[in-house]
């Protein structure tokens, strides 16, 4: 059985590695949509969740449809708050990402999945594990358009008198790039 994945392995890399490849860089931002969208409970001026975001993200395209990178992120995000000192935390996220898109056309639907680590200033704790998922479609080959789901995996340690539920944090967002060919 160690043999037999050894080959595939070897056999994807092969593959991998055959095609053309190109470097490039995404920049983009965010608009993360807050929780009462979601949650008709809460009242229309609560924005816990919400917020906006920036990213670069540096990858490697090693096809016309497939490219790994490395999504890093800063985004603002206000609290689930139990008083009326409600803030903003800054999230960083560093995310090694796998991007896929369906046809090889100006306008292709496209997935993309990464697991890495974030970091909410202002914690004790310094890095956390999270996940990101995209799903999109991208416009004329260099711009895209995509609904994003972030979830830290793992209990983030900051006053428990103030904030609530910060171990089951997640924030979604509707994102835009540009990817600026670099080769």
């Amino acid at each position: 059985m160690k043999s037999i994945t050894t080959l595939v392995l070897l056999l994807i890399s092969t593959l991998t590695f055959a095609q053309s490849k190109t470097l490039s860089l995404e920049a983009g931002i965010r608009h993360n949509l807050p929780e009462r969208i979601f949650n008709r409970e809460l009242s229309k001026f609560d924005q816990q969740r919400g917020g906006f975001g920036f990213e670069l993200m540096p990858k490697w395209n090693f096809s016309t449809k497939q490219s790994i990178g490395l999504n890093l992120g800063f985004n603002l995000i206000v609290e689930d708050a139990r008083t009326d000192n409600i803030g903003t935390f800054q999230i960083i996220s560093f995310l090694p990402m796998y991007k896929h898109e369906l046809f090889d056309s100006k306008f292709s639907p496209f997935f993309s999945i990464g697991i890495g680590g974030y970091s909410v200033l202002n914690s004790n704790t310094s890095v956390a594990p999270g996940i990101a998922i995209n799903l999109g479609t991208t416009l004329f080959k260099k711009l895209s358009l995509s609904f994003e789901y972030n979830k830290i995996l793992s209990k983030i340690n900051v006053d428990e008198d103030v904030i609530n539920g910060f171990d089951n944090w997640y924030f979604l967002g509707v994102k835009f790039t540009y990817d600026i060919g670099i080769k």
